[in-house]
């Protein structure tokens, strides 16, 4: 039995678009965590390397931006953590092995990808949709990230295959394949259970016989089952963490909260990002064009008629979870295989008067200056995305300065205008809370609440999401108890850091 029976001349041009998509995705592999999406990604080395701590035991995993409390937290099922943390074992902890995971899990997920587009287009058509696929500004960022979204890639779009070439062949070794990888893919992320979408669609107008349908059908729709269990599992889990902020790991506030559905629907704001986010990064205006001709070839043709009820679910998907979707671009990473899809549709059957047009002097001008301008947005997108000191510069100064006046023992409250827990805590190594100065009656009583709870650190740091120094040099009555409390170890424009030893007996 051939699980993959790949073309032999499909070979070659396979190998040279991955080895230019890894050329793309080694640069910055490297990088600390303070690159874009920072904080997204320190959350998920700070899982990791505590799964590591805990001999490879993920039930529950832990944060420790909780002070010296349970910080038991329950987010996706940790697939890529796990792999990571086993790596650990052998390499020692360093989150380029988390880029490398995500790495091998763009591999694989283009690989399902090449043969999922053989499925419904020829073969300069597959191949185009791979290259699309490995060039998208959003898939080469989250294909080195260290971040879940390059493992749920592999498992959304293998799911499709597997059922597909299941339902054409009814191979038992497809069908095991189809329910493991279905399985995980809502599990690694959520909303990777659009898949189901396409599947059912595909599954329900195949050739299988009706009794065999219904069959497949119910298997298929059991695949939710281990989503459901870890997502009950997941609310048990935080809600009876008191430590936790109110709603913080509440996956119903992820999906839908976050400024509410209407309310997003009504905003210019969601419009801009989301469709910025996908015009721009997720698919470049160019390919966007070519994507929206090739849907609307796509409507025409009984072949396309699940990636079409993919792309459809896709849209309602953007709509109904339009918080997350507005202020987490990466959400959108949902998109990409459709829309590639759709525009190495439009490009395999229009290749041909490209190629005898490209003769005239007009065409070749307008191609390179096509060329010259997606060169020009690829060179700003690696210099905004991977800059590792645009968002927060100050982090490993600070990192430095605590970790030689506080070898041991750590546990620091950290002050970062509005931004959230994440990097100076994974790289601190030892225990943290954020502090919010917005209430300074609060801010006060919190201080001398953690200060009780062994707390020895107070950090302010500026990021790029606020001055952090300026509010706290506002919050006088907070400066001024914090200078009875503690002892300044250094204040600078950037940062102040406080030890809070002296005042451990209150």
């Amino acid at each position: 039995m051939v699980l993959f029976d790949f073309p032999k001349k499909l070979y070659f041009y396979f190998c040279v678009v991955i080895l230019f998509g890894l050329i793309m995705r080694s640069y910055g592999i490297f990088n600390p965590l303070t690159e874009a999406w920072n904080i997204r990604q320190a959350q998920t080395a700070m899982m990791t390397r505590n799964i590591y701590f805990d001999g490879l035991n993920f039930l529950p995993t832990r944060l420790d931006f909780f002070g010296n409390l349970n910080g038991n937290v329950i987010l996706e099922f940790p697939v890529m953590h796990l792999i990571t943390a086993s790596l650990y074992n052998f390499f020692g902890i360093n989150e380029t092995l988390g880029r490398v995971t995500s790495i091998i899990f763009y591999l694989l997920s283009s690989f399902v990808f090449l043969k999922l587009s053989l499925i419904f287009l020829s073969k300069n058509g597959a191949i185009i949709a791979l290259f699309i696929f490995t060039i998208s500004p959003w898939n080469i960022f989250l294909g080195r990230a260290f971040m879940p979204e390059s493992s749920m890639m592999f498992f959304y779009i293998s799911s499709l295959y597997f059922f597909i070439k299941y339902a054409q062949r009814t191979s038992a070794i497809h069908l095991w394949l189809g329910i493991l990888v279905l399985s995980l893919a809502p599990l690694t992320k959520p909303p990777a259970g659009l898949i189901f979408i396409p599947i059912l669609s595909y599954v329900s107008t195949s050739n299988v016989s009706k009794k065999a349908k219904i069959k497949l059908i119910f298997i298929i729709v059991s695949c939710i089952l281990p989503f459901f269990i870890w997502a009950v599992y997941a609310n048990y889990t935080n809600a009876n963490n008191p430590n936790l902020p109110k709603n913080w790991g509440n996956w119903l506030d992820i999906l839908f909260g976050r400024g509410g559905l209407v309310g997003n629907w009504l905003s210019f704001e969601f419009y801009k990002n989301v469709s910025g986010s996908i015009i721009v990064f997720l698919i470049t205006p160019l390919v966007f064009i070519f994507s929206v001709c090739g849907f609307l070839l796509a409507l025409k043709k009984s072949s396309f008629s699940a990636i079409n009820h993919w792309f459809f679910g896709c849209i309602l998907f953007l709509f109904l979870l339009a918080g997350p979707n507005r202020g987490h671009p990466y959400y959108q990473i949902f998109l990409l295989p459709p829309l590639a899809l759709y525009a190495a549709l439009f490009l395999e059957q229009n290749i041909g008067k490209f190629h005898r047009q490209f003769s005239s002097l007009f065409i070749k001008a307008s191609s390179l200056m096509i060329l010259i301008v997606h060169c020009i947005g690829f060179f700003y997108f690696y210099q905004y995305m991977y800059d590792t000191k645009k968002r927060m510069p100050y982090v490993f100064e600070v990192e430095r300065l605590l970790k030689e006046h506080f070898p041991q023992n750590r546990y620091a409250l950290i002050h970062q205008k509005n931004a959230t827990s994440g990097v100076l805590d994974y790289y601190l190594e030892g225990s943290s809370k954020p502090i919010n100065l917005n209430n300074e009656e609060n801010a006060q009583r919190f201080l001398l609440k953690e200060i009780k709870n062994e707390a020895n650190i107070f950090v302010s740091i500026n990021t790029k999401y606020g001055n952090s120094i300026i509010e706290l040099k506002e919050r006088k009555e907070f400066k001024k108890l914090l200078n009875e409390v503690g002892t300044p170890v250094l204040e600078t424009d950037h940062f102040v850091i406080f030890d809070l030893t002296k005042s451990n007996k209150l």
